[in-house]
């Protein structure tokens, strides 16, 4: 799925080495990142990969998934217990630290701008242009929620 099209992004840009599939599932206190189970059933290509794990102002901690340069989803795990996950087309849910499960549809006002990797933010706006083009095409081939 997609190798014809991830082959021809990785010989056309250099850097793009650093995109990859999940082949390992992010887990804090004991809980995996539902998004890198979706993610590596879907065979999705991420441009940060593994993706990354870090933690906010707040002490929650998240995993983000970046598929383009206007596209991503997270997953937090919350300090208070909590998990949220918002995914590129703004579904997703919340769930509280007692159990109980919130989920909402599709919004786009929900989904945030990724936070790019240097190497993208390196590129002239030619160059990320075309790379954002290449990019979607195997985002919609390997997502099923493509925007």
């Amino acid at each position: 799925m997609a190798e014809k099209e991830i082959a021809a992004l990785k010989s056309d840009f250099p850097d793009a080495f650093r995109c990859g599939r999940i082949s390992s599932l992010s887990m804090y206190d004991g809980i995996y990142c539902p998004l890198c189970s979706e993610d590596a059933a879907k065979g999705a290509l991420l441009i940060e990969c593994p993706p990354y794990v870090g933690k906010n102002c707040n002490g929650d901690y998240y995993c983000r998934h970046i598929y383009t340069t206007e596209i991503c989803a997270f997953f937090y795990w919350n300090a208070d217990g909590s998990t949220y996950l918002a995914r590129p087309d703004g579904s997703g849910y919340y769930t509280r630290p007692d159990g109980e499960v919130y989920t909402y549809g599709p919004d786009s006002d929900v989904v945030k701008e990724p936070r790019l990797p240097w190497w993208v933010l390196a590129m002239d706006m030619s160059t990320m242009g075309h790379f954002e083009m290449r990019l979607r095409q195997i985002f919609q081939i390997c997502n099923e929620q493509s925007p």
